[in-house]
């Protein structure tokens, strides 16, 4: 009879614990940290879409060129690396060997006819009492990617959704 009780106080413990985590994430989405919750939502909803006249090679270049890249992962301090590339694609992410990546994005650059057309889209996040940790740090590189793009090809049209948000 007695660790009836006892499985019943722990279950009883465990729920009151799920409840307080519950509570927590829906106080700082709607109160606490509603700003960076809807960020993070814009983020992950809205890629960056950009088209441009230079040959693929030379806009990722640019764009490569402009991010504050580290070489490698780096180990205390959280930076961008890239993780992968293709002929299409570059994965990027913002992170460090401690802690783990809290951002990985993609950067996809094409041919499109005479045009260069290419994305930015955010493909993996960490989230903290379900806010995105790190929303500011895709913004820097939606405006570091336009800028990048802007200044190599001032004709270049950007879709840039922070831009959006800011104007």
């Amino acid at each position: 009879m007695e660790w009836i009780v006892i499985v019943a106080f722990i279950l009883a413990v465990m729920i009151l614990i799920w409840l307080k985590d519950k509570l927590w994430e829906v106080a700082n989405k709607g109160i606490f940290r509603r700003g960076d919750y809807n960020r993070g939502r814009l983020l992950k909803a809205s890629p960056l879409h950009f088209r441009t006249t230079g040959p693929v090679r030379e806009v990722r270049d640019w764009i490569l060129g402009h991010l504050r890249l580290e070489p490698s992962r780096p180990s205390a301090v959280a930076g961008y690396y890239i993780v992968g590339q293709d002929a299409e694609t570059t994965r990027i992410a913002f992170g460090a060997l401690v802690g783990g990546d809290q951002l990985t994005f993609d950067l996809d650059v094409v041919q499109d006819g005479v045009h260069t057309v290419g994305t930015v889209e955010l493909m993996a996040w960490k989230e903290s009492d379900g806010v995105m940790t790190r929303p500011k740090a895709l913004e820097e590189v939606f405006n570091d990617v336009e800028s990048a793009i802007r200044r190599a090809d001032p004709s270049a049209t950007v879709e840039n959704p922070v831009a959006v948000r800011r104007g």
